[in-house]
């Protein structure tokens, strides 16, 4: 009788810390997990505040543009001309730095124990990232090109605008920018389905 009651008490002392170990594993999940959305918010906060960046050089842009098509090169040169190169130089530094942050939240995701569906979608989004960094060395090219141009424009030789247009890097920045935008799609209905 002795031995079956030491038998229970074996037991029921083995189920207490089975579940015991199962809370603990458990809190230890919802952890991760808690970690796991800081970072996604982190990642994707950086990687907005870039796109948003990006946005606004692409307004800066089509500013531009209408002053180019007229021949008004006062914008491009001397001290307003150094005032845009030293603004789009840091624009292109703040993207370049944001994205890395961006790049940096995922890649830690990525590197957690479990949470599949975060890994998911930290995936997605760091192929999104990589295909915008991507993009920053192509941009530079393209602009020291048009730097040139307008250099040749402002002092009286016929420039042909259009030629810029039909440079590899713009298509590939192009393509580069569809392929973002399509895996941040994917990463949204990631994010949406499993409810992240």
């Amino acid at each position: 009788m002795q031995e079956v009651r030491c038998m229970r008490k074996a037991l029921v002392l083995l189920l207490a810390l089975g579940l015991v170990g199962l809370l603990v594993a458990g809190c230890g999940k919802g952890e991760n997990t808690a970690e796991a959305k800081a970072k996604m918010s982190e990642g994707d906060q950086a990687y907005q505040a870039a796109k948003d960046l990006f946005t606004k050089l692409q307004q800066k842009q089509s500013e531009l543009g209408g002053s180019l098509a007229t021949g008004d090169y006062s914008k491009f040169t001397g001290p307003a001309g150094e005032a845009l190169e030293k603004e789009v130089t840091q624009s292109l530094a703040d993207i370049e730095a944001k994205l890395r942050e961006a790049a940096g939240a995922y890649e830690e995701i990525l590197g957690m124990e479990g949470l599949k569906d975060y890994k998911d979608y930290a995936d997605l989004m760091l192929q999104a990232t990589r295909k915008r960094q991507e993009m920053l060395p192509l941009i530079k090219t393209l602009l020291e090109e048009l730097k040139k141009m307008v250099m040749a424009g402002a002092a009286g030789q016929k420039v042909d605008f259009t030629a810029l247009l039909q440079r590899e890097e713009l298509k590939k920045v192009t393509d580069l920018g569809s392929e973002a935008d399509s895996l941040e799609k994917q990463a949204d209905k990631v994010k949406a389905d499993k409810k992240l």
